[in-house]
């Protein structure tokens, strides 16, 4: 009797256990096929490195086009940074995809397979002029060996007309060979920026139009092929002679003056002021001494002399004023090569120069989100005034604290830069070498006009606007050569932000295509830069001495805790059910 009554307990255990898997099967199918459909994501990280910004989500949300992403950082053996940085573009290709209701594909192709897709994806990249990058990988027992890795995405756009559109983008923002942790991090928060703005530059064909001052004595020349180039992605570029045209077209949205060496009438003041009245956007780049490093290497030494383009008045009216003097910087500077006097054939050695200070961008500002330094050379002190509050002023580069500043006409000697840097004697503190101004301008001849600037206006019949109807933006920096970029005959032109002397690429480039959206009304594309990921590392001498434990802690200890927990579930469900 018992034994039979033992047997329906079992039974009945049995048939439970069953219907128990049974519902849990459907539930766990269930779940797999709503995620299908459904998707939930919750970031409870503290710096939101999972969650998409609005300004992405806006655009993802408004695609009218298809849009497929084909990544080129795939394959079996990378290094494990690599990896990250391919798992993440992963992840966030996988939330535009379901933002945009699958308006986004995407692909992973490994350009070094033996299959078909590799062939086309190498003639693709080849088609852009997109080359891999060498890297080192651990091969085990047969030691290390050389990969190339293609850090590359491209991007296309199919139009309703069927027109397809391409960019590539860099995944890996590096300006050195090696990828530290600190480069992964910057990539990886970049990674939201760099594919969402190609999307956004793809999606709006139509360009603003841009002017480039000439008739001052501004250069015209192979140092601005970069610069050429980067205006070019996002408007059209008309090279504009001022003495030539009566005034600035209104059409321009913006007008580049970069480095002149001639003085500005009165008349040329009034064309550029008026401008402005007319809702116009400015980027100054302005000495305010002369000389520069290639001359100081031919020859040694020179006396920097202060340049006097006649703009003090017009510029102290709007704002601020660019001094005639040079900043030297003890503590952010760049290296250059010189070798010890009485020594023939002596090796060059890397010495600080202080005249060359490396600017550091405001991170608070939009434009200076995420941007490592910026090279300058030469570069002039910026003062502020308050003769019109209603001007919002922002500097967007300065110095570090221990710079200080030096009048010209002065000597400036080469060999000075052997001499050791006393920061003691470097107590300025930090100075303004790039400044935004925003508002609503009121022009410099509002009240008073030059007797030719009157004839001027009377003899082409024009009208003298004395306010801005809306609110316009200038730029000013007091280096005519931040947006230089050198150029040899056998290399042909660098990147903006290159330096002869050092194998890093500054951020001159970066700081240009940031000014460029600020001014083009994409102020939103910049704020997918605002992501900054904290990055948590261990100390590494407190890892050195407490191995063993660490260890223990996070390896031992959660297996031990796992056996016993797994012990008592076993005791218990013995004693329940075959102990009775």
């Amino acid at each position: 009797m018992e034994s039979s009554e033992n047997q329906d307990f079992i039974k009945q255990k049995k048939k439970k256990i069953q219907y128990q898997f049974f519902f849990v099967l459907v539930a766990f199918i269930g779940i797999v096929l709503a995620s299908l459909w459904i998707h939930i994501q919750m970031d409870w990280t503290q710096d939101k490195r999972y969650s998409i910004t609005n300004t992405s989500k806006e655009i993802l949300k408004d695609l009218n086009e298809e849009v497929y992403i084909e990544v080129f950082l795939s394959g079996k053996e990378m290094p494990a940074a690599f990896k990250k940085l391919s798992k993440s573009a992963e992840l966030l290709l996988r939330q535009y995809r379901i933002i945009s209701n699958n308006k986004i594909t995407y692909e992973f192709i490994d350009p070094l397979a033996e299959d078909k897709n590799a062939e086309n994806a190498l003639s693709k990249l080849n088609k852009f002029g997109l080359s891999g990058i060498p890297v080192t990988i651990d091969g085990g027992k047969k030691g290390s060996m050389q990969k190339m890795l293609f850090p590359w995405a491209i991007i296309h756009i199919k139009g309703k007309d069927g027109t397809i559109d391409s960019k590539p983008i860099f995944l890996q923002e590096t300006n050195t060979p090696n990828l530290s942790r600190a480069i992964l991090n910057k990539s990886e928060i970049l990674l939201e920026f760099n594919f969402i703005n190609a999307i956004h530059e793809l999606q709006n064909k139509e360009k603003k139009s841009v002017a480039y001052l000439r008739g001052n004595g501004q250069s015209f020349n192979y140092e601005n092929i970069s610069l050429f180039k980067e205006l070019g992605k996002r408007f059209h570029v008309d090279s504009l002679n001022l003495q030539a045209n009566i005034e600035i077209p209104s059409n321009y949205d913006l007008v580049f003056v970069q480095n002149p060496i001639d003085s500005f009438s009165e008349i040329d003041k009034f064309k550029l002021d008026q401008y402005l009245m007319k809702g116009g956007n400015i980027v100054w780049a302005i000495d305010g001494a002369t000389g520069t490093l290639d001359s100081l290497m031919a020859t040694g030494s020179f006396n920097s002399m202060p340049l006097n383009l006649n703009l003090s008045d017009l510029f102290f009216h709007y704002g601020f004023r660019i001094n005639q003097d040079l900043i030297l910087d003890a503590l952010d500077q760049v290296l250059i090569p010189l070798a010890s006097e009485g020594f023939e054939n002596a090796e060059p050695v890397m010495y600080p120069w202080v005249y060359n200070p490396v600017l550091a961008a405001n991170s608070e500002h939009m434009i200076g989100k995420q941007m490592d330094a910026i090279l300058t050379q030469m570069i002039s002190s910026i003062d502020i005034n308050d003769s019109d509050p209603s001007i919002t002023k922002t500097p967007i580069l300065q110095s570090s604290k221990y710079s200080k500043t030096q009048s010209v006409p002065a000597p400036i000697l080469l060999e000075s830069a052997m001499e050791k840097i006393n920061e003691k004697q470097y107590n300025k503190g930090s100075q303004i070498g790039g400044l935004l101004l925003e508002g609503r301008w009121t022009s410099f001849y509002a009240k008073r006009q030059p007797l030719e600037v009157q004839e001027f206006i009377e003899q082409n019949n024009l009208k003298l606007k004395r306010s801005a109807d809306e609110e316009g933006k200038m730029i000013v920096f007091s280096d005519g050569q931040i947006f230089y970029n050198l150029y040899s005959e056998q290399a042909g032109p660098s990147e903006m932000g290159t330096f002869r002397y050092l194998d890093y690429q500054f951020d001159n480039k970066i700081l240009l295509q940031n000014i460029i959206a600020y001014l083009n009304g994409d102020e939103k594309i910049l704020k997918a830069k605002n992501k900054d990921f904290s990055v948590r590392l261990l100390d590494p001498q407190i890892v050195k001495e407490k191995r063993k434990v660490m260890q223990w802690l996070n390896i031992a200890i959660p297996i031990l805790v796992y056996i016993i927990i797994a012990g008592l579930w076993f005791f218990l469900r013995r004693k329940k059910y075959f102990l009775k």
